[in-house]
């Protein structure tokens, strides 16, 4: 992770630039992007290890009214892979979900099971060709693993701009567990944030799993 005054010596030195969203974004993605397979292998796995490690304590203590369910991600564009997280979650008795998305914004979580077919959606990610019987309420949803371009320990992300997690996560009522996973270059003291952008209650890295906001359920499991 990168503390401030790395941050500061960065931006001095001109590896880092100003402190905006777009500038953030591209000069995260430019090293994300860097990355060799084998890299984003290697980490992705230490990442998922860190997650399992802490799936079963949060499953354990979710909130009366939700499901055992784990949203997961497709990776794109060097992403931290996390679907390997889809055993880990169905062997403690859980449900994995991925999300489908529409270019007007609409996002939604489909359950899946190792039967699934997947199809490109919008975008050209897979998506799950589920049923709608197979669609998860956002009240029932449990934990969310999200993706993102650069995060802050304060539970600040910076996405891609489209703000297809900011809108879903916006519902002041849903009690979802929002963990993100990224490398540990990606993680800062803070990231340029708006109003309206969700924060993510932890944080998982290579090196472990941060807690950046007090009060939520999930420190419960200790």
């Amino acid at each position: 992770m990168v503390t401030e005054r790395e941050q500061q010596e960065a931006r001095r030195q001109g590896d880092l630039p100003a402190w905006d969203k777009q500038a953030v974004r591209a000069a995260c993605l430019r090293r994300r992007q860097a990355l060799h397979p084998v890299q984003v292998q290697a980490l992705s796995r230490r990442v998922c290890g860190h997650l399992a490690a802490r799936l079963a304590g949060w499953l354990a203590v979710r909130p009366p009214g939700t499901d055992p369910v784990v949203a997961l991600y497709q990776p794109v564009r060097g992403e931290v892979d996390v679907r390997p997280l889809a055993e880990a979650v169905r062997a403690l008795g859980g449900v994995p979900a991925f999300p489908r998305v529409r270019q007007d914004g609409w996002m939604a979580f489909y359950r899946v099971t190792p039967a699934t077919d997947w199809s490109a959606g919008a975008f050209g990610i897979p998506e799950p060709r589920a049923a709608d019987a197979d669609l998860v309420p956002p009240e029932r949803l449990a934990i969310a693993v999200v993706p993102g371009v650069a995060f802050g320990r304060d539970g600040s992300r910076l996405g891609y701009g489209g703000g297809y997690y900011d809108r879903f996560f916006r519902e002041p009522r849903l009690l979802t567990l929002r963990v993100a996973a990224a490398y540990g270059f990606q993680v800062f003291d803070a990231v340029p944030a708006d109003a309206h952008d969700v924060r993510v209650h932890a944080l998982a890295t290579e090196d472990g799993v941060t807690v950046c906001a007090a009060g939520w359920w999930g420190q419960a499991d200790g």
